[in-house]
């Protein structure tokens, strides 16, 4: 059972089948991004444009740099709805969009840590999903990645949870990244996702999806 969920930039969507798993084949289609910033309005008018040609209804973005200054830009830009985590004007900051007219129905939305994460809970075909958007620290933050499945994980009104954006590790050293370090810096936050997919039974929709492709969302322009 896969629900549709792609990836363009660094990040990966994690899925945790529930209680309904024989009911549907085929869920919202969810999309993740990182923005690398949105501030100017020039590139935000562009991206939002871009991303409003897209298939997906639902898309979470990273690195918004919104504030609440500017919201009402931004949702004048998208023309749907737009559920913010702010960081600054300069850093972090995550958001959910979602497309006008879209099926999917947003019943409660909660920011878990400034900047980094969100949760939606939303219905869509009688059928109920946590939805969380992560832009997680790039230091290794064991403590941060332990609270967003704290609040996430173990909820029984949902049917679905749905975890994507930018994680700022990879599940596997062999598969996911070449070059570098044969171990990724960020080892305590993979170890705690890798543990969580195994406990909670969740699915790597890439990797679902992709089998052992060696396909890569992020280059480092300093390495050849």
């Amino acid at each position: 059972m896969i629900i549709a969920a792609l990836c363009w930039s660094v990040g990966y969507c994690l899925l945790m089948l529930s209680n309904r798993e024989s009911r549907v084949a085929l869920g919202p289609r969810i999309a993740t991004y990182n923005c690398n910033g949105l501030g100017d309005a020039q590139k935000r008018k562009s991206v939002l444009t871009w991303l409003k040609a897209k298939p997906e209804e639902v898309i979470f973005v990273q690195e918004t740099h919104s504030t609440q200054s500017s919201e009402a830009l931004w949702r004048k830009d998208w023309g749907g709805e737009i559920y913010f985590n702010h960081g600054t004007s300069n850093s972090t900051g995550v958001a959910v969009l979602v497309k006008r007219n879209s099926s999917i129905k947003i019943t409660s939305h909660k920011s878990i840590c400034q900047g980094r994460a969100i949760l939606i809970e939303a219905e869509w075909d009688d059928i109920n999903y946590c939805l969380v958007n992560v832009y997680a620290p790039n230091n290794d933050d064991a403590n941060f990645m332990q609270t967003v499945f704290m609040e996430t994980l173990g909820r029984a009104r949902d049917d679905y949870v749905i975890m994507a954006g930018d994680w700022n590790t990879v599940l596997d050293n062999t598969l996911d990244k070449m070059g570098g370090s044969p171990a990724h810096a960020n080892r305590k936050t993979q170890d705690i996702i890798n543990n969580i997919i195994s406990d909670y039974g969740m699915s790597d929709v890439f990797r679902l999806t992709h089998d052992n492709e060696r396909i890569f969302t992020h280059f480092n322009k300093k390495c050849n």
